[in-house]
Parts: C-alpha cells; structure tokens; sequence
C-alpha cells in the first residue's frame, strides 16, 4: 500500500491545509502553513511547512515543492503558555506584569483591568509608578532593588492604587523578579485590601470609644464572667 502525505496528515487540517495549498497555486505564490502529521509510532508532530508550486513551459502545475520543518516543541511550548495564561487571567488577584528594563507594563489580567480602569493597551505605555501615585521614581528603584541585586525572592508592601478615572484604592503587593527565556521581567500579585481597611478603621474607633468611655463598659461570656472592662 502506498502511505501519501495526505494519509499521514491529521484527517481534521486535511481540508484546511489543501484550501489553502490550492489558493497559492492558482495565484502562483508561495503558501506557508502549519498542521498535524502522525508519526509511525503514534505520536502527533506539529510541522510547519512553505513552498510552492513547479510548472512548465505552458503554465501547467507539475509538482510542488517546498521546505518542512517539525515545530511541535514549540506548539507544546505556545500551548502550556496559554494554559498559564488562562490561569492568571481567571485569578481573583490583580496580576501585572512589567518589562525588568523599561518597567513599562507587559501583561495584566481581567481582575487588574476591570479595577484600575484602563485597557491593556493603554497599561502598556505606564509603569507601575504612574498608578501608584504615593510612590516617587527614586523610591521605587529603592523598592526594586534588593530583588535586582539578588538579596530578597520577594517584596511585600502596602500603597494605594490610582484608577484611571482618578479615584483610588488601598493595596497589597507580593513583588518578584522572574527569570523568562533570556530576560527578566517582574511579576506582582496584587489584593484590594479596601474593605479590610474599612473594618480596621471601625475596629480602631470601636476601640478608641471603649478606652475613652466616661461610663463603664463590661463584656462578659456567655459563662457570665467578665472578659473586658474598660
């Protein structure tokens, strides 16, 4: 039995592949596509592959030709990223991400984008200093430098965050640098801590009405015995 490269091909990028090989060909052009072969033992190889149709004297299609290359590390690779991102773009948490270098913006999630206002691209003209308006430049190289020169894995502090329509909201950020291919960038898990600040600010004046009371204030257990008296 003959095997062709058709046979080999995944039924489902069959249709696919032919359209637009067939396209090329009747515009006499290159086509570059990518699709799915499986290999004798099993195994679905991703392959990428550009060429171009051979004719004669007369016009008339004789063979094509082309170069093949196998990129299924690289598909794999793309796939498990997108997996990543699904996860951080699902996150409750605020994720951002920004460039090591220029400190500009990369990458924020939904949770980041629907609390600070802005779109992604318009985060990625900004860096963390222009919505963090409490933070100067200087004092945020000083924040960013002992994860630079390597004395801490991780930086956690409190600021406050500056939406786009101005209004602002207290926060908590888990700061690391990270290692990706060959650069560096830095990633920041961040909370919305603007409802556990309202709670201590009234665990504060419940506390301070207590203490300063002129009257007698007693809190007792459901035993009956006293537990606080101010």
């Amino acid at each position: 039995n003959t095997i062709t490269w058709n046979n080999l091909m995944v039924e489902e990028d069959r249709a696919r592949i032919w359209l637009k090989v067939e396209e090329a060909i009747a515009q006499k052009e290159y086509f570059e596509v990518e699709y799915r072969l499986t290999h004798r033992n099993g195994q679905t190889l991703w392959l990428w592959e550009k060429g171009c149709g051979v004719y004669n004297e007369h016009g008339q299609l004789l063979a094509l030709e082309g170069f093949i290359t196998d990129i299924t590390d690289r598909i794999i690779a793309e796939q498990e990223q997108l997996k990543l991102l699904s996860v951080l773009d699902n996150s409750f948490n605020e994720i951002y991400i920004f460039n090591a270098e220029s400190f500009k913006f990369e990458y924020a999630n939904k949770s980041a984008l629907d609390n600070i206002g802005y779109s992604i691209d318009e985060l990625k003209d900004l860096m963390p200093t222009d919505i963090a308006p409490e933070v100067s430049h200087q004092q945020f190289l000083n924040l960013l430098d002992p994860l630079i020169g390597g004395r801490e894995v991780k930086m956690d502090f409190q600021t406050i965050h500056q939406r786009k329509n101005g209004s602002r909201y207290p926060i908590e950020v888990q700061l690391q640098l990270q290692h990706i291919g060959e650069g560096l960038i830095f990633y920041a898990i961040i909370n919305d801590i603007t409802q556990r600040k309202k709670i201590e600010e009234k665990l504060r004046t419940s506390d301070k009405i207590f203490t300063h009371s002129v009257d007698m204030l007693t809190i007792a257990g459901y035993d009956g015995y006293l537990k606080v008296v101010n």
